[in-house]
């Protein structure tokens, strides 16, 4: 999922995109975990949907950044 990286506009984004999945349940995947807006706007979204928090994993080689799940 691409964002713009600034804080408050990534967790816009997120709950733009939340509200595409099926009623049924479905996953955001994205990448920049490491860009303050970026996670501290993930950590956020996960508070409000009640989670346990996004997942942060490494990428292949690549791609250079780190990606992440919710």
């Amino acid at each position: 999922m691409p964002t713009r990286h600034e804080q408050g506009e990534t967790l816009h984004e997120l709950g733009l995109a939340w509200r595409l999945l099926p009623p049924s349940g479905g996953v955001l995947i994205g990448d920049d975990w490491g860009w303050p807006g970026v996670h501290a706007d993930l950590l956020s979204f996960a508070t409000c949907l009640g989670s346990a928090g996004p997942q942060a994993f490494s990428a292949p080689s690549a791609h250079p950044s780190t990606l992440w799940i919710i």
